[in-house]
């Protein structure tokens, strides 16, 4: 059913709703009424509803659970205007089925967007589509979610409604969307358990986890655990009973001999090797699960020791941008790799969901912090971690080498 709301203060009327569609533009939605009918639009996604945002104005950017911020392009005001996306996102209801094609080249002056927003470094979000320039990498996004309490924000600058008439792929999509927001939501956890090191605290505090750290006894007890490997012990006795109540398990940088001796200890597939990575060697995400969702490359590209290189030279990777990796023998029933060279490993066990995740995010020496943050957000945003307004956080210095710059064009 579809209904028009002209008053959008009453609570009552939203409460017969489970999505509402906002088109500023078409509503008249000024700065002044947004603000009176804020608090009852924040307690309808509080309380399970999806609130889907079609270009929002830049006077609600600071409103909602997490800041959004212009993605910087070479239109006027510095917006990113696009004419391709692509879908980082294929399990989200929305998205499913919807390949890169589907978001390129729309009608007769190909846009998709005329803005973007910054992919956000903390906070909820889930982006669903990725976009960006060369430079900067694709780092922005003209479609996210915001998992917000029961329910969620989906902001949009796409040109859905205006190409409607002339591009039938906008009106898949748009059904899409609102199927999607009528859908379960995959909740935020109402616990977590936090067993880590201070390196790792620091990088959750980052992203926006608010939440303390706890001796490893009394962290599994909630619904989401979230271990170092520094901080496992021997015996996972622990990590087997609450996997079988259902709870989901996210074990980080366990190192060969801890991946080893968890394998063989809950009887695993895989085999752990060396997390040492080739000359110029990356890893890249395999979107083979949910829990995939919203993660792009880019976030895997560490580079340090920028400084120190000549000037005529690539920027070094890191050598080990993992502890381990777990190498498995074609596709295993209940196992499925996060990315391509084993770092992240997903397992279904019974009803509960352990991730292994080797990724050595934690390290303080990245010359673009910002990437592995993005990875850590979104993740944890897929696990069901609670996240707010991120702390203080070191910030990547915008630097070419020489080679750089010839790569990629910039004379």
């Amino acid at each position: 059913d579809l209904s028009f709301l002209e008053d959008l203060s009453d609570l009552r009327a939203l409460k017969q709703l489970t999505v509402l569609w906002v088109n500023f533009d078409k509503a008249k939605l000024h700065a002044r009424l947004w603000q009176q009918v804020l608090p009852v639009l924040r307690d309808f996604v509080t309380q399970g509803g999806t609130i889907i945002l079609d270009s929002p104005p830049e006077f609600a950017w600071n409103d909602l659970p997490v800041k959004l911020n212009n993605g910087k392009g070479y239109a006027a005001d510095g917006r990113l205007e696009i004419t391709y996306a692509y879908n980082i996102a294929p399990h989200h209801p929305a998205m499913r089925q919807l390949s890169d094609d589907d978001f390129s080249l729309w009608g007769s002056d190909y846009y998709l967007a005329h803005r973007c927003f910054e992919i956000p470094q903390e906070g909820n979000v889930r982006p669903l589509l990725v976009a960006g320039t060369d430079r900067a990498g694709l780092t922005s996004s003209p479609l996210m979610e915001l998992p917000c309490g029961q329910g969620a924000w989906i902001v949009s600058t796409l040109e859905l409604v205006n190409k409607l008439a002339q591009e039938p792929r906008c009106a898949q999509l748009l059904q899409q969307i609102i199927t999607a927001a009528h859908a379960p939501k995959n909740k935020l956890a109402k616990s977590v358990g936090l067993c880590v090191t201070p390196d790792t605290l620091r990088i959750m505090r980052e992203v926006g986890f608010s939440g303390h750290a706890a001796p490893y006894q009394h962290v599994l007890a909630a619904d989401v655990i979230v271990i170092d490997g520094q901080l496992l012990p021997s015996d996972a006795s622990g990590i087997s009973t609450a996997l079988q109540q259902g709870k989901t398990v996210y074990l980080h940088d366990l190192g060969i001999e801890k991946t080893r001796d968890l394998l063989r200890d809950l009887h695993l597939p895989g085999r752990a090797i060396t997390g040492v990575a080739k000359a110029r060697e990356y890893d890249t995400i395999r979107h083979t699960n949910a829990l995939s969702d919203g993660l792009s490359n880019s976030y895997l590209y560490w580079i340090v020791n920028k400084a120190r290189v000549a000037a005529w030279t690539l920027a070094p990777l890191h050598p080990e941008p993992a502890s381990a990796l777990i190498e498995l023998d074609g596709d295993v029933p209940n196992a499925s790799p996060l990315t391509r060279r084993g770092a992240v490993i997903i397992y279904r066990l019974g009803v509960g969901t352990l991730v292994i995740d080797n990724l050595q995010w934690q390290q303080p020496n990245f010359d673009e912090p910002e990437r592995p943050r993005r990875y850590v957000r979104c993740l944890l945003t897929n696990l069901g971690v609670p996240l707010l307004k991120g702390v203080d956080k070191r910030m990547g210095e915008e630097f070419e080498t020489e080679a750089e710059r010839r790569e990629r064009g910039h004379f």
